[in-house]
């Protein structure tokens, strides 16, 4: 009898401990998610090399190997919300047969993220050409227009503030010293822009960006106007950008405009194919010696996210009268951590 009593309060015991376990056992779970949710703080390097070997069929001088652009720096996460971004920038020189390089810092920024607001301070990333060179995916080989014919720079010290609406309209504000990365001074002129970025579908982007750089009075104030269309699908990715600046550096009168226009092709295998054309028209006379029309061709290999290899050939038609037809086969490469 003493037994069965025995036995019958184990289990009970028994029934009861398993009960408690399974009524802990979400507690339990939850404080084990929620200790490896726990953020921490973490940073990465960056490296990315442009190189290439090229040769101008009408120019046997412009011939030969060359690193084109270097990125090195690093970035850390701080918390979720915090992070700092240190990247030194070395390229060659503007002079066309200088092989020298020139190293300058790209970026010294903070960059603070709550919710749907994002603010950049200090030396940091320009948003005028953020959106065309991402779509155009081929910094390596050949900038973005704008960039390539110096309608802005892609990096400046100031305020970068972006803020997402919706899933399907974000606007983003610049604040900044307006003279780029490259030529850092102080003076109170500033330069202000304001872009509105619209994805009805998310393969579609259409972009408007307008800009005005102050001067003193001895020039008159800069203006810049930028339309973008475009498409990216599963295998092909098309884009369109139309730009124009007013007064540019300052002197009036000098204004300029162009159009540039993409198309892209994925292929079998990690092969890509493009193409690209840039138009570029001066209004002054004295300003049409860089007036060009500009062809790129060239299909691109790339087994993973940390190389790209591509050979391509491009073609410049001056202004008529101005100078000579330009012709050049590249082999381009990018090595990025």
């Amino acid at each position: 009898m003493h037994n069965k009593k025995k036995e019958k309060m184990k289990k009970i015991t028994l029934l009861i401990l398993s009960v408690l376990f399974i009524l802990a056992k979400p507690v339990l779970w939850a404080q084990k998610d929620s200790t490896a949710n726990v953020f921490k703080p973490k940073g990465k390097m960056i490296l990315t090399l442009f190189g290439d070997f090229h040769s101008e069929f009408t120019d046997t001088k412009n011939t030969g190997f060359s690193i084109e652009r270097a990125y090195l720096g690093y970035q850390y996460q701080f918390t979720e919300g915090l992070s700092a971004k240190v990247v030194l920038d070395v390229g060659k020189s503007s002079e066309v047969f200088d092989l020298t390089k020139l190293a300058y810092l790209k970026n010294a920024c903070i960059t603070w993220h709550k919710g749907n607001f994002t603010l950049h301070a200090g030396l940091t990333g320009m948003e005028q050409f953020s959106v065309q060179e991402k779509a155009w995916g081929h910094r390596y080989l050949y900038k973005s227009f704008q960039d390539q014919y110096k309608f802005g720079s892609s990096a400046d010290l100031g305020l970068v503030a972006q803020y997402k609406f919706a899933s399907w309209v974000k606007a983003d504000f610049t604040f900044v010293n307006g003279d780029g990365y490259k030529n850092l001074k102080m003076d109170p002129y500033f330069l202000y822009g304001l872009g509105v970025t619209f994805n009805p579908i998310s393969s579609l982007t259409l972009r408007v960006y307008g800009s005005y750089h102050d001067q003193d009075s001895t020039l008159t104030g800069q203006e810049n106007l930028t339309l973008f269309v475009g498409y990216k699908g599963k295998k092909v990715g098309v884009g369109a950008e139309y730009a124009t600046i007013w007064n540019a550096k300052g002197e009036f009168g000098k204004n300029m405009q162009g159009v540039s226009a993409f198309v892209t092709l994925k292929l079998p295998k990690k092969f890509e194919l493009f193409a690209r054309y840039d138009l570029l028209l001066s209004q002054r006379r004295q300003d049409q010696s860089k007036d060009e029309m500009a062809a790129l061709i060239g299909f691109q290999y790339s087994p993973n996210s940390h190389f790209k290899i591509s050979p391509n050939f491009r073609a410049a038609v001056p202004r008529a009268g101005v100078s000579e037809i330009t012709l050049l086969g590249y082999l381009n490469i990018e090595v990025k951590l």
